[in-house]
């Protein structure tokens, strides 16, 4: 969900999809999930949204090529960047929105795959954990049983 434009709602909706699927264990993951959606990767993975959108757009023949940006100064980069991202919302928003959730049904197997791989992983380690406290209680316990002279002979 993090490929999408809807921005405050990619918990929301990856756990909505989640429970929708019937994945109740999954939700964690979902969640989880979500945290590839970062400040740090946020504009990779919109402008390959964009892109793939504009590419999918392009195929059907609805696609307008964008307009330019090119702020005259440093100065007025926000606020032009603010009134050419309103002056021009559909032509970026639309494709970003529909090469977002193409990407996103796209990578769906490979982090669904990805996550229960660690998931069974870790619970492969817990159970290996469990196993290894067990064994030195038991050996604890048994030891605790014997007589001081056993240990003598």
């Amino acid at each position: 969900m993090s490929f999408t434009p809807f921005f405050g709602i990619h918990v929301f909706t990856a756990l909505g999809f989640a429970w929708l699927i019937g994945a109740r264990m999954n939700v964690v993951a979902a969640m989880v999930g979500t945290f590839i959606g970062n400040p740090w990767t946020f504009p990779f993975l919109l402008y390959s949204s964009y892109r793939v959108g504009g590419w999918f757009l392009n195929i059907f023949g609805d696609h307008t090529s964008s307009p330019n940006f090119n702020p005259n100064t440093v100065e007025e980069q926000s606020e032009n960047l603010l009134s050419y991202f309103w002056d021009n919302f559909t032509e970026i928003f639309v494709p970003t929105a529909i090469g977002g959730t193409l990407l996103a049904i796209a990578s769906f197997p490979l982090y669904y795959m990805l996550y229960v791989y660690l998931v069974r992983g870790a619970q492969r380690a817990r159970k290996l954990r469990i196993k290894k406290k067990q064994r030195r209680q038991f050996n604890k316990n048994a030891m605790a049983d014997k007589e001081p002279e056993d240990f003598i002979k």
